[in-house]
């Protein structure tokens, strides 16, 4: 998408066309055609078959529009309804032509991001008894990082000790019994190869347990997260692979912009509602859907395309 008075005009033109009432939208004049190399093309469309034939059109179109009408590279934008797989598949497509992207992960609810999620899991997994799909996913995320065979391995480990203790029961309650239990995990896996089976269980829980004692010293939402995070080490690991640049990068660049937008959230919640619990900041990420407001002001100044949501597309040159 071209920034431009064409571009303007089509989207009055749209407007007017909406149902409901017009009286807040008009038809929006191209205010004369820019001359010069920067000149915008007329507004056009197309439709595509899949998302990833878009993300080839649109990418095409913005290597056309640098080097044919030698647009910069900042001069231009991308808008989406919403920033998600759309934004990502055309990440990709970007950087196998070489075009500089904006990331667009200050654009994205925190509470979207893996990493944010799994804090938030953990968080709610103390403040309620977490039942076997939350268990499941909290060995599985991010922060437990039990990889698929590894789990299906401790199920099954689990489900023969129950039933040569003449006790049998189903596999993912047993998993979840152990994450919620008192005894070793290594004690009870008994021969388990480099603690692989029972390493992403003793992870969530000492998270856990760092959230209870902070919830139990009446810290702040502020702290009770900072310990979470603290405690996960996650910071490091983000900053590793985030010099190493390319897509992994990428993502691990937005999930540390998500944890800085959850932390956004946090100071906001604490000074709007002192009174305010640590269960309501929870159910209020999980509803949440704008970015946090001091994050998606925070855009890197440097040559690129810009990768927008229509929020935050308001305004906008």
């Amino acid at each position: 998408v071209h920034r431009g008075p064409a571009a303007a005009a089509a989207s009055g033109i749209l407007a007017q066309r909406l149902p409901g009432a017009a009286r807040w939208r008009r038809n929006i004049p191209a205010i004369g055609t820019p001359a010069g190399p920067h000149a915008a093309p007329v507004v056009s469309y197309r439709t595509e078959r899949s998302a990833s034939e878009e993300s080839a059109v649109v990418a095409d179109y913005l290597l056309r529009m640098h080097h044919v009408h030698e647009v910069p590279w900042d001069r231009m934008a991308v808008v989406f309804r919403t920033v998600g797989d759309g934004a990502e598949l055309l990440q990709r497509q970007c950087d196998s032509v070489g075009i500089p992207i904006l990331d667009a992960g200050a654009e994205v609810p925190p509470a979207e991001d893996p990493m944010v999620r799994a804090l938030l899991d953990v968080i709610e997994s103390v403040l309620r008894t977490p039942d076997e799909q939350d268990t499941r996913t909290l060995l599985m995320g991010p922060l437990g990082k039990a990889d698929p065979a590894d789990f299906r391995d401790l199920r099954r480990t689990l489900r023969r000790l129950a039933t040569a203790s003449g006790t049998p029961q189903r596999s993912m309650t047993a998993v979840r019994d152990l994450l919620l239990g008192e005894d070793e995990p290594a004690t009870i896996l008994g021969e388990d190869a480099y603690g692989r089976l029972s390493t992403p269980v003793e992870r969530i829980r000492a998270l856990r347990a760092v959230v209870a004692a902070s919830i139990a010293a009446g810290d702040s939402v502020e702290m009770v997260l900072w310990n979470l995070w603290h405690s996960s080490n996650k910071a490091y690991s983000l900053r590793a692979v985030t010099g190493g640049g390319g897509v992994a990068g990428r993502a691990a660049d937005r999930s540390a912009d998500a944890v800085m937008g959850l932390f956004d959230h946090a100071a906001d919640f604490v000074e709007q509602m002192p009174r305010g619990s640590l269960r309501q900041f929870v159910e209020m990420m999980r509803e949440q859907e704008l970015p946090a407001p001091r994050r998606a002001g925070r855009r890197p100044n440097r040559k690129a395309v810009s990768l927008l949501s229509a929020h935050n597309a308001v305004a906008a040159e």
